[in-house]
């Protein structure tokens, strides 16, 4: 997959060749420093830009079989936030200030199920007790700024899973958050992970989280295993996009390239 941004005589190529898969219940890192491009890629799998006038994808999306990129652009919204769902970096600037978090909850079920909206209010208090937050009735009723840090983020995680995604893409869904809160909202969405079977796409700058994986790291004509325990080594092949499969108990998986270029299984990116 490639996305191109601009005019045709000013095009910019923010990514080139990018190519992955994640299967059902398996959790995949994007890892790379800021700005080579892991939130456009995150983001052009779900085509969020303007492709009228600002952006132009190449190259295939596969999910479940089926080419997100040869889907009609108004059938995209069945699949956005349905099927396939995001945490954005900032949970501050993505809540909007001045609705009520149930609010917000309650229309993302009500977009995407056919449900009355007092049956969508308890399953959105259901999905913020499910999440961790305590006593979700009285959240329900606030405004994201009367929230902490991560409890914010965990109604991001809950407006995401509040459909039941396929898919859940995690945008640096730890940003801005301190060490204590971030250990609890990673193992918050491993528990989820595991508890829906769904696949996850962990985007992150952070190259010194969990160790208990194995990295495999595609970049130019560079390829191979990195060693995780060498954090210089990451840095020094940081020009590409490194992407990381747990290994817990489990062999991890070689890419295999399919006769049009692109590594494909399972969920196809």
């Amino acid at each position: 997959m490639s996305t191109v941004f601009g005019p045709k005589k000013e095009k910019i190529r923010a990514i080139d060749g990018v190519s992955f898969y994640v299967c059902r219940g398996e959790m995949v890192g994007i890892v790379g420093e800021s700005g080579c491009g892991k939130s456009v890629t995150s983001q052009s799998i779900m085509r969020l830009y303007d492709e009228k006038e600002e952006v132009s994808y190449s190259g295939t999306v596969r999910f479940e079989g089926e080419n997100l990129m040869e889907i009609p652009y108004k059938e995209m919204d069945k699949i956005r936030g349905n099927r396939i769902a995001m945490i954005f970096q900032d949970a501050l600037s993505s809540l909007n200030p001045v609705y009520t978090v149930g609010n917000q909850v309650v229309e993302a079920i009500c977009i995407h199920q056919n449900v009355e909206k007092k049956e969508a209010w308890q399953k959105a208090v259901e999905m913020l007790m499910k999440v961790g937050i305590s006593e979700p009735e009285k959240r329900m009723r606030q405004y994201p700024h009367g929230l902490s840090g991560g409890m914010r983020q965990r109604v991001m995680i809950a407006i995401a899973l509040c459909c039941k995604p396929d898919l859940l893409i995690a945008d640096e869904p730890t940003t801005a958050l301190d060490v204590t809160v971030q250990a609890q909202i990673m193992d918050l969405i491993q528990q989820l992970k595991e508890e829906e079977n769904m696949g996850v796409i962990l985007i992150t700058h952070d190259m010194a989280g969990d160790r208990n994986v194995s990295w495999t790291y595609r970049g130019g004509s560079a390829e191979g295993r990195i060693d995780p325990s060498s954090e210089a080594s990451l840095h020094e092949k940081s020009f590409g996009i490194c992407a990381k499969h747990e290994s817990e108990g489990a062999e991890v998986p070689e890419y295999k390239e399919s006769g049009d270029g692109h590594w494909v299984r399972c969920h196809e990116v």
